[in-house]
């Protein structure tokens, strides 16, 4: 590769996850427009110069979900509408893009480079949303999104950052905590359960990491155990309290209609105790069983999901303004059935094939970290709204995971004798 060409590349490298990182949830569409044209240029290079990074495992698993969804569009298709979520999640297409661009910027593959982008990310969007909150005198922030979505940016951003205390030996790597507080409190500002609960359970997630490694230093497990406690009791604590605890409310009654084995429709839901929004999702997420159960291998199709819902819930109006059955899981098991629940999980398990056990290096361990904080926060985020399939969580996932894979292949080639 030419000098200049290089040189080019490094620097839509910066360009990209800069723009990606730090203005995802501040000026989300600008930045996702970067991130996917600077993946597209990464991933022409990545051809022409057939560069190993294309073998990645974990870009062929998204491959395999896009495969699975469209084998299910002979048995379900009824109009264009049916083409939209393997469109929706056509961005997959740019990770190994991404991971090129990254490798031809070795400063921004410094395991720090990826915390502290994502730190000034998450720092940014609180700060953000407080002057908002001000200037509205207490309205949901959105702070030029919507307010699951900017309280969910928030929160991958801050967790992401918490891979910083892996780096070094530095007692300041403990300013690092600061990512998941201000993601948090981002969540309370938007106002939304979603976000509160996924940041929970990736509080939760990381505990056993970091304790392991780091079980000898006092100091850090003190900091580990302040987080681990302290954020659950902020969420529950400040602005609507319970809202996380509802989004468990609605998913557990209809895992109990289904092992009781009701298989009504949402319509005989008993929503009369739930308070709206509460109810709307109650009946949604019964629809979507319900409609998994019709068609269990290849599901109903995107076009059909949603008028299959709002037939099935007559006494919600509100359902005619609906894009998406407000939870990952349900969407895929409705208009995919088994194909698009193995789609789903293909997807979600992509960013923990980087994970490489045993090791100990700081860069093997911002990676491990990183993975299973990407994999946890879609997971638990994509339970109570839709993640994947909307441009700047799904544009965010795929910046997140081509980070990962670039610093996955760094860390390898370091540490590989030359012959």
């Amino acid at each position: 590769m030419e000098r200049q060409e290089y040189g080019i590349l490094a620097l839509l490298a910066s360009v990209l996850v800069v723009s990606g990182l730090v203005f995802a949830d501040i000026a989300p569409h600008v930045a996702d427009y970067i991130v996917l044209i600077a993946g597209a240029a990464g991933l022409i290079a990545a051809i022409v110069h057939r560069d190993a990074i294309l073998a990645a495992r974990q870009w062929w698993m998204l491959l395999l979900a896009l495969v699975l969804l469209a084998l299910t569009l002979p048995f379900v298709y009824r109009g264009s509408a049916d083409v939209l979520p393997i469109l929706a999640l056509a961005p997959f297409l740019v990770v190994p893009g991404v991971a090129y661009l990254l490798t031809r910027n070795q400063t921004l593959l410094r395991p720090f480079a990826l915390p502290l982008l994502c730190l000034f990310g998450a720092v940014a969007a609180v700060l953000l949303g407080l002057s908002e909150y001000i200037a509205t005198g207490g309205a949901r922030v959105e702070v030029g999104n919507n307010p699951i979505h900017y309280g969910g940016i928030a929160v991958l951003l801050g967790f992401m950052a918490l891979t910083g205390i892996c780096v070094g030996r530095s007692p300041w790597r403990v300013l690092f905590f600061l990512g998941p507080i201000a993601g948090m409190l981002a969540a309370v500002l938007s106002g939304s359960r979603g976000p509160l609960l996924g940041g929970m359970a990736m509080a939760v997630a990381s505990m056993p990491m970091l304790i392991f490694w780091y079980r000898r230093d006092w100091a850090l497990l003190l900091a580990i155990a302040v987080m681990v406690l302290g954020v659950p009791a902020l969420a529950l604590t400040f602005g609507s309290s319970m809202r996380a605890m509802t989004a468990f409310g609605e998913l557990t009654q209809v895992a109990q209609n289904a092992l009781a084995g009701s298989t009504g429709t949402a319509a005989a839901v008993d929503v009369a105790s739930a308070a709206p929004p509460d109810a709307i999702r109650v009946a949604m997420y019964k629809s979507a069983l319900q409609q998994f159960l019709d068609s269990p291998i290849f599901g109903q199709g995107f076009g059909q999901i949603l008028d299959l819902a709002r037939a099935a819930s007559p006494g919600f109006p509100e359902m005619a303004t609906l894009e998406h059955l407000h939870s990952d899981i349900a969407d895929f098991a409705a208009l995919g059935g088994l194909f698009g629940l193995l789609a789903y999980g293909l997807i979600i398990a992509a960013p923990l094939a980087n994970l490489h056990f045993g090791n100990a290096k700081p860069t093997d361990r911002v990676v491990a970290l990183g993975s299973a904080m990407l994999a946890t926060g879609y997971l638990l985020l994509g339970l109570t709204n839709a993640m994947f399939g909307v441009l700047p969580q799904t544009v965010l996932f795929v910046l997140l995971l081509g980070y990962l894979i670039a610093l996955r292949r760094n860390a390898d080639s370091l540490s590989t004798p030359p012959h």
